[in-house]
């Protein structure tokens, strides 16, 4: 009895003994493979540079649509290098630059040539600089359809390949067009305000003018006046040529809204009241073109703005035929 309770004594030792070495075994083998993991992991982390937006000194890319430059001036503010006339969108480059200060991809890309990726004809080429002197150069190429559409991208500094979001190419999907600034139209101009529309045509003269005051008069033109909007959508720089060049002239055709501002005023005692000044808003008229649809359309401004916008010959002829407007009678008590 006693041989046989050491026998099993023994058996379950040894059982221990053999599931304790697989432990180890299995301990070291996931170490291992943690290890690896972690070292793969940390190669697949790009960021060039770690920075803040504010520290974006300059940006420039070239796409599809044209080549594009961006420096900041000593005020922070961004300039477009190829004419620092340019009524350029501040939050575009901005969103550039928050792109830059986190620019990083999602793995490192071992095998492959530069016509798989596709460097030989890249997407976007970019180049930027940063405050403490960072240089960013890179190129991208095509996307990877079976990584979540990540796009290749090269740094130039060191020719290594990595896959990107493709969150990091869309804010240079730019065009010129999209890059302005729009003026902004009032809005301290409503229509209960408005003392009265002055029409003037294209000759600039005082038999090409009237001014409506009464009231059907002015609610009328002041519906047109309204649908004048600004949009970049609907506007064109006018670069070199300038204002003259699209025909816009104070003495030619405008619109000049008459209008009463509201003002507030506080006391020295704290005590608030209004006030009323009179202002005086202008748009200004051009010359025609031919759209590419080929509707007849007419280019309008406002003094001092360097983009031309568009509305339809139907709306211009129709503001100008109040040119001749006179209110209808009314018979006398």
């Amino acid at each position: 009895m006693k041989n046989k309770k050491t026998i099993t004594l023994i058996s379950l030792i040894a059982a221990l003994a053999v599931l304790l070495c697989a432990w180890l075994v299995l301990k070291n083998y996931n170490a291992s493979n943690t290890q690896e993991e972690t070292e793969e992991t940390a190669t697949s982390v790009y960021i060039i540079p770690a920075s803040l937006k504010e520290d974006v000194m300059s940006i420039d890319f070239t796409t599809e649509n044209g080549a594009f430059s961006f420096e900041r001036d000593e005020d922070g503010v961004w300039v477009y290098n190829s004419d620092e006339n340019f009524p350029l969108d501040q939050t575009r480059p901005n969103s550039m630059a928050t792109t830059l200060a986190d620019f990083k991809a999602d793995r490192l890309v071992e095998n492959g040539d530069e016509e798989s990726f596709g460097f030989d004809a890249p997407s976007v080429t970019l180049k930027a600089t940063f405050s403490d002197g960072t240089e960013l150069d890179v190129v991208f190429g095509n996307a990877n359809d079976f990584y979540n559409g990540d796009y290749y991208i090269r740094d130039n500094s060191n020719g290594k390949v990595y896959l990107i979001g493709s969150s990091a190419k869309i804010s240079f999907d730019v065009t010129e067009k999209s890059l302005l600034s729009a003026d902004t139209f009032p809005t301290d101009i409503k229509a209960e305000n408005i003392t009265s529309i002055t029409v003037t045509d294209e000759t600039g003269k005082d038999t090409g003018t009237n001014v409506i005051t009464d009231e059907e008069g002015i609610t009328a033109l002041s519906d047109l006046f309204f649908d004048l909007s600004f949009s970049a959508e609907r506007a064109t720089y006018t670069a070199d040529k300038g204002p003259e060049g699209f025909g816009l002239t104070e003495d030619g055709a405008k619109l000049t809204v008459s209008y009463k501002k509201e003002n507030s005023i506080t006391a020295e005692d704290g005590t608030e009241s209004t006030a009323y000044t009179d202002e005086e808003y202008v748009i200004l008229f051009g010359s025609s073109y031919e759209s590419d649809s080929g509707s007849r359309m007419y280019y309008y401004s406002i003094p001092n703005s360097r983009l031309a916008y568009s509305v339809s010959s139907d709306t211009y002829e129709e503001i100008m035929g109040y040119v001749t407007y006179s209110p209808a009678e009314t018979d006398a008590e």
